[in-house]
């Protein structure tokens, strides 16, 4: 996804409790060269995005403190009468596709995560090109 140094590197939120899961998905990520973000769970997924803008949050579903379908749904609240539209992509290993699309989440995605899942769906939002992985 770096194939272009004109264009910035996306800012991706990455939202998972499991130190594992933000280890590879984040070692994935940075690969492609995206910015990378880590939230512990949905509280801290709003916190982040209450000071910085991001171009994708990969969130996943079921979470501590805050779960990833609550989060989505106050995200889509807070953009409500803006114009902005955060993309967001549910992780999930057990919720159906169905609860994470009524939720607001954008795609959703099975864990364990597959690389090149990841960089399919990511190469549709960036329009870009990250088949040199």
């Amino acid at each position: 996804m770096s194939d272009s140094n004109s264009t910035p590197s996306p800012r991706v939120l990455l939202v998972d409790d499991s130190p594992i899961n933000q280890k590879l998905i984040g070692g994935l990520l940075e690969r492609v060269s995206c910015q990378l973000t880590v939230a512990n769970n949905g509280q801290e997924a709003m916190e982040s995005l209450a000071v910085q803008d991001f171009d994708v949050v990969l969130m996943d579903v079921q979470m501590p403190v805050m779960d990833g379908l609550t989060a989505t749904g106050l995200i889509r609240e807070h953009e409500q009468g803006t114009t902005r539209h955060t993309v967001i992509i549910g992780l999930t290993a057990g919720v159906d596709r169905k609860a994470c699309l009524e939720a607001g989440m954008d795609q959703y995605m099975s864990k364990p995560v597959r690389p090149k899942m990841l960089y399919r769906m990511l190469d549709q939002i960036f329009c870009r090109s990250s088949t040199n992985v």
